[in-house]
């Protein structure tokens, strides 16, 4: 089948059956997020009825296309959530593990929960990491917005992949700072360094392919309109 630009189409499929009707291939062998196993599914020879699929660039289409009482919701709105949540939470952690080993090491010159240097590390990482979190806020509440516009859909996609990099600056600041103590294997601030910067390599959390559908959008609408805004809310 052809999506309406006469491009191959991909589709998703909803699939009745059991677990012995397919298989896993073991294929995920990566530095980072181990954890989410996220091996090859494999059918062979399934019939899949058509009203049981549809194209999935119509998962990126802001509008109600579902007979349901909710809205649809597209997937760039709160696709990028679903790997900006849980770098969040590995940056709470490492910045959790950073900060108690610190503060119980001494070096030379004092405790080094006295240093200067390491009191900028953590000041630093640390409003990186809320920063982050306000923006993710920020977008999971507009994936419940009825009144959600191209325009908002763009700003959520720049919000969560802008997040993902503040995560990815903050627990690089501290994996730096913690010396060969966090390059160690059983070090939390390693494992969250690898998970952070495994999840921003994705293709949905690029922030240049996100600032340049934005700025498009505002763009657009300026001229459309005559008045610039960048709430993500049209100008009346």
């Amino acid at each position: 089948m052809r999506d309406p630009a006469g491009r191959r189409a991909r589709r998703a499929a909803l699939l009745r059956g059991a677990a012995r009707d397919f298989g896993i291939k073991d294929s995920w062998h990566n530095v980072g997020m181990c954890g989410t196993g996220s091996n090859t599914l494999e059918l062979d020879r399934v019939f899949v009825p058509e009203h049981r699929s549809f194209l999935r660039s119509r998962m990126q289409e802001v509008r109600q296309w579902v007979r349901c009482p909710l809205p649809h919701t597209p997937v760039r709105v709160f696709g990028g959530l679903t790997f900006a949540s849980p770098a969040l939470g590995a940056a709470r952690a490492a910045l959790n593990s950073w900060t108690a080993d610190i503060g119980a090491r001494s070096g030379p010159a004092g405790p080094l929960s006295q240093n200067p240097a390491m009191q900028q590390t953590l000041a630093r990482a640390s409003g990186e990491i809320d920063t982050a979190a306000l923006l993710l806020e920020r977008v999971a509440l507009v994936g419940d917005d009825e009144e959600l516009t191209p325009l908002l859909a763009t700003r959520c996609a720049r919000d969560y992949s802008l997040a993902v990099n503040y995560l990815v600056d903050a627990v690089e600041r501290l994996f730096r700072a913690q010396g060969a103590r966090g390059q160690a294997e059983s070090s939390l601030v390693q494992r969250a360094w690898r998970d952070i910067h495994c999840a921003a390599g994705h293709v949905g959390l690029q922030f240049d392919t996100a600032a340049t559908a934005y700025a498009a959008a505002i763009f657009q609408q300026t001229v459309s309109i005559g008045k610039p805004t960048t709430s993500g809310k049209p100008t009346t």
